[in-house]
């Protein structure tokens, strides 16, 4: 048995590489066709084919905007029994590809689906990851379709061919802001739908739908999601005219769009009635109804959202076909997004609960591991933890948190991972916060974190001199130091993590009060040291963005001795049903202790899940309860 590694290039000599060195002692051949590069990249696949002898064919195509002919000639100069497809953005797991040849021996399938992870954000500072199944391992004899996107699931479903589903993972980059804007992609792309559109007969639906699905999702990369809304929905409405047995398998991709589209441009009571209707057409389609769920929460809807998420856990996730999917919606990524619901409702114990469960579940997934170490009380849990965690970016994770929460021995965790992987931003970052937090002088050279930490300490000028020599960011701060007035709004995006490692509590203090994506970051600084920063008479004054900002003021003004103050705001600290969250019931209890039994009865009622009210009643209310 042969298999034949068949990729089509054209200026990738960034990634190549990487590409190639990922299929080695996988592939018996490696089929290169290049559609015109002009930078290095026939350069490093001649180093390539210097160190591999006899294993790389290359061949040259000239570039006609369709990608299914440049793929067809690509296929046409192999000679494996199987064809590998992959891109040069792209590269194998480095332990899943080891028992691919293995399996394709003995499977009587024709085309093989595997997970295509796709990053996106910057490449230094990856802000997440996407799983969809695609069909990128199949018998020779089957050919491609489409000049853009294109497709060979349809050939060999209509040839009567037979599908199978292989572990592996193949890591595409290519979403990654830089290297988009290298390649110039989506422009590109959305100039060939465009031109294909047009070429399509009327009375090629199915071709003109899939098209205009594709286009879509160059729109949406763009962000330009008014257009990606209008056009989603006018095409799911000429789809509908239809009997549903013709509906495209691509449809539930369209609802998606359209809900992402309208969900973006605030458009949320259209997005809700739109992902109903998905859902009610496609009721086992969990990403539906994930989307469904995450509408819901952008509305402060939680006690919705969960019953929607619990629906999504007893579905499980999508059951393989040939429907487009997103892995995980039916298990870790509606677990992560139950405890996003649990942690806004207050409820650090069911929101851990949830986050522990989604990282079980994946354990390769961002975001979960800082969000389990800042809400677990249990350093031996955290521990333990860090003995499982096997990959440098979620150790980053790890041990950044683990420092902002001051062990004392994060740093032999820091020193482990730079002994394991070097030293990284997040190392530095992690030993940054360590020596804060231990009252140790920095041994940092980055003048941004420098001067956070001087300006910490008092030292205004100090701090103004190292932000000068800081770039973009550094002058950023200097100016939200210089010049905050009530008319001037800054964001804590892009310094969140400084502020975090610096424990920036005096600089939120004078200045917090003019933070404009203060919501977005509360609920992480609720549960680490900088919430001391909010505390001032400015701060108090400010409107809240979000509950959780009332719920802290009124907390205030309780520990102050300020009850007519805590009363007044207590109205403000309502969700849009009129009722309070868990933390809003266990703080109004606190004030009304007289009625605090009632008070949490109520709140039972309707959070009958939650962990924390069930910790909090049977501490007070359990024995009065079975006396009676």
């Amino acid at each position: 048995m042969k298999i034949s590694l068949c990729t089509i290039v054209k200026n990738d000599g960034l990634l190549i590489r990487k590409m190639l060195d990922s299929v080695v002692g996988v592939v018996d051949e490696i089929v290169i066709t290049d559609t015109g590069s002009t930078d290095n990249t026939l350069e490093v696949v001649r180093e390539f084919q210097l160190e591999h002898p006899g294993l790389v064919k290359v061949a040259e195509f000239e570039w006609c905007n369709d990608f299914s002919a440049a793929r067809n000639f690509s296929l046409e100069q192999a000679s494996g029994d199987w064809i590998l497809v992959l891109d040069a953005d792209e590269f194998l797991d480095s332990e899943e590809k080891r028992g691919l040849r293995s399996f394709l021996e003995t499977v009587s399938a024709d085309g093989i689906f595997v997970t295509q992870r796709n990053y996106t954000g910057s490449m230094k500072d990856l802000s997440s990851v996407i799983d969809v199944d695609v069909a990128r391992v199949f018998r020779g004899q089957y050919r491609y379709e489409g000049s853009i996107h294109e497709q060979i699931a349809g050939n060999i479903e209509r040839a009567g061919g037979k599908f199978g589903r292989y572990t592996l993972h193949i890591h595409h980059v290519g979403y990654t802001e830089e290297y988009v804007k290298l390649k110039g992609k989506s422009e590109r792309n959305t100039e060939l739908l465009e031109q294909q559109l047009k070429a399509w007969k009327r009375h090629n639906k199915i071709e003109r739908w899939f098209s205009e699905t594709n286009l879509l999702a160059e729109y949406g990369g763009q962000n330009k999601w008014d257009e990606v809304a209008s056009r989603a929905r006018m095409l799911i409405e000429e789809i509908k005219k239809e009997k549903p047995k013709n509906y495209p398998n691509f449809l539930p991709r369209i609802y998606k769009f359209c809900v992402n589209g309208l969900r973006f441009t605030n458009k949320l009571d259209d997005a809700l009635r739109i992902a109903k209707e998905g859902v009610r057409l496609f009721p086992k389609h969990t990403d539906l109804q994930v989307q469904r769920a995450e509408i819901h929460m952008q509305r402060d809807e939680f006690r919705e959202a969960i019953d929607v998420l619990q629906k999504c856990r007893e579905l499980g996730d999508v059951e393989f076909d040939l429907t487009e999917y997103i892995q995980g919606s039916g298990t870790y990524t509606a677990a992560r997004a139950m405890a996003g619901c649990w942690l806004r409702l207050g409820d650090t114990l069911s929101a851990l609960e949830w986050f522990v469960t989604s990282y079980k579940e994946n354990t390769e997934q961002m975001g979960v591991v800082p969000w389990i170490v800042a809400l677990s009380a249990n350093q031996e849990v955290l521990r333990a933890m860090e003995k499982v965690i096997q990959t440098p970016a979620r150790y980053d994770e790890f041990i950044q948190f683990y420092s902002f929460k001051g062990y004392d021995d994060a740093i032999e965790y820091i020193e482990k991972a730079e002994e394991m992987w070097g030293v990284r931003e997040a190392t530095a970052r992690a030993r940054f916060a360590y020596e804060v937090r231990h009252n140790q002088t920095p041994t940092t050279t980055e003048p941004l974190w420098l001067g956070l930490y001087a300006y910490e300490q008092g030292n205004y000028a100090k701090a103004i001199q190292y932000w000068e020599s800081a770039g973009q960011r550094g002058e950023y701060v200097k100016a939200v130091c210089e010049k905050s007035t009530s008319h001037l709004k800054w964001e804590l995006k892009n310094i969140f993590s400084e502020v975090l490692a610096a424990k920036s509590v005096r600089l939120l203090s004078d200045f917090g009060h003019y933070i404009s994506d203060l919501k977005d970051f509360f609920p992480m600084m609720m549960n680490t040291d900088l919430l001391s920063g909010f505390c001032s008479q400015d701060f108090m004054r400010m409107k809240e963005p979000s509950h959780e900002v009332a719920e802290w003021k009124v907390q205030l003004a309780i520990t102050q001795g300020n009850r007519r103050q805590a009363e007044r705001l207590m109205a403000r600290m309502v969700l849009p049903s009129g009722e309070k969250t868990v933390r809003g019931n266990l703080i109004e209890a606190d004030l009304r202790q007289n009625a605090a039994r009632d008070i949490l009865l109520h709140a039972r009622k309707i959070y009958p899940e939650s962990m924390m009210l069930q910790h909090v009643w049977y501490q007070n209310f359990a024995e009065a309860t079975i006396l009676q």
